[in-house]
């Protein structure tokens, strides 16, 4: 489990997002409960090389709304610098499918990260404001 912090300015205002980047595997299925309450946005990230990744993301969201029935979620295909398993119209089509807004993203390059942590700050202030959900 890694813990960061990241600054994001928004139109609206500047929001710190405290981000745990925890195990997907189900060992640590007990842990990751605890974290989840009070948290205003959840990342669901799956690897664009693996299919059973793709797979979990039900699971995945159905643990954080077991913890949290309002939390905000967004989809986030990782690891795009590498050559795809998976289709990113099938991520998309899982991310509609969950009702949370979808992101490509590169941990190796940075590609995309800004803007995932920006679609974290604008989920966490509609959270915060009142306005759950991806909407």
């Amino acid at each position: 489990m890694d813990f960061y912090t990241q600054r994001v300015t928004l139109p609206t205002g500047t929001v710190k997002l405290s981000i745990w980047d925890m195990a997907g595997q189900e060992r640590f299925q007990v842990v990751r409960a605890g974290f989840y309450r009070g948290s205003l946005a959840a990342a669901l990230v799956y690897d664009v090389t693996s299919v059973a990744s793709l797979a979990n993301l039900k699971r995945w969201r159905d643990e954080v709304l077991g913890a949290v029935p309002t939390q905000a979620l967004v989809v986030v295909s990782n690891k795009v610098d590498l050559d795809r398993t998976v289709r990113s119209q099938l991520a998309r089509a899982a991310a509609s499918y969950l009702g949370a807004p979808y992101v490509e993203t590169s941990a190796l390059t940075g590609e995309g990260v800004a803007t995932l942590f920006e679609t974290l700050a604008m989920l966490a202030m509609r959270a915060r404001s009142g306005g759950r959900g991806a909407g």
